[in-house]
């Protein structure tokens, strides 16, 4: 239907040929309630955008306020290492941070740019921004 997000799965599931995204956007709200002891994140939204080789992670209500995780997927396939303060991925992690608000208008998340504008409004570091 015209008023539903996302793709129809039709065409690969009767293996036809097809275009097919190369990057997934996505954004977690959180359980209703209160979060459960030992499991805070639960209870926060993530906004995210995965390509096969980067991932780049935006908590927009974490407890001690917000903060992003980038991973380099080629190296750090667990994402064990968050490398968003490492300077030699700034352009990597600037280019993530525009796909992001790219996917998050695409699929008209006002809540998401809603957060991400006021996260970039509030910066100074190039890194920061779109």
């Amino acid at each position: 239907p015209a008023d539903i997000q996302g793709l129809s799965l039709m065409p690969i599931l009767a293996k036809s040929p097809c275009e097919w995204k190369n990057n997934l956007y996505y954004h977690y709200y959180g359980v209703a309630g209160n979060p459960f002891p030992g499991n805070y994140i639960a209870s926060h939204e993530i906004i995210g955008a995965r390509t096969a080789t980067e991932k780049l992670v935006f908590y927009p209500t974490w407890k001690g306020g917000p903060f992003w995780e980038y991973f380099d997927l080629n190296v750090d396939p667990l994402e064990m290492n968050n490398l968003i303060a490492a300077h030699k991925y700034d352009q990597r992690v600037a280019s993530m941070r525009r796909l992001l608000g790219t996917l998050a208008e695409e699929y008209r998340d006002s809540d998401a740019l809603d957060y991400l504008t006021k996260e970039y409004a509030n910066k100074t570091d190039a890194r920061d921004g779109l």
